[in-house]
């Protein structure tokens, strides 16, 4: 019986890990896609990290876009660092005329 008593309760924590987790993501997903410029950062983050999400870099790249269009400069810098790790070695001079518009 302790042995079932032990299993349930890992179970439960289990459950409310994975709505935790599921909860953030929407609530962040959410705010970013309405234009909040830092939850989008947070998000790009949790997704470049496979923190509260599983990792997934093509969405944060997307994430640290939408962050960089409204100046996000950590986005900025995050989006041109995630495009040397997946290999795109290619400029995206969105983020270079923002990074001159801000200048």
């Amino acid at each position: 019986m302790l042995f079932s008593i032990a299993k349930i309760l890992h179970l439960c924590c289990a459950a409310l890990k994975f709505l935790k987790s599921l909860l953030l993501r929407v609530v962040r997903v959410q705010a970013a896609d309405l234009g909040h410029t830092q939850a989008a950062f947070n998000t790009a983050t949790f997704y470049h990290r496979g923190q509260f999400v599983g990792k997934n870099l093509s969405t944060a790249l997307r994430f640290y876009h939408a962050a960089a269009d409204d100046g996000h400069e950590g986005a900025m810098n995050n989006a041109m660092l995630l495009q040397q790790e997946i290999g795109n070695e290619g400029t995206d001079f969105r983020l270079v005329q923002i990074k001159s518009q801000s200048n």
